[in-house]
């Protein structure tokens, strides 16, 4: 992992990185699951977009079988 802010590489130990304090973003690295969930920030492009709207994604990492009534 590299710092998002200053670019030195971090041991996976590291919650801060020690030359610049950001926090890294190994959260985003680790998974939970079969199911991996990323938010990206939505750019308003027209004056009724709400400015702090957000997008959603998901994807499937895993095979599973999965049954609905």
């Amino acid at each position: 992992m590299f710092c998002p802010s200053c670019g030195v590489e971090q041991p996976r130990e590291h919650v801060f990185c020690p030359a610049c304090g950001a926090r890294l973003p190994w959260e985003l690295l680790r998974r939970t699951g079969p199911k991996m969930t990323r938010w990206f920030r939505g750019i308003p492009v027209v004056a009724e977009d709400a400015p702090d709207a957000a997008l959603r994604v998901s994807r499937y990492i895993e095979e599973f079988e999965l049954q609905a009534p």
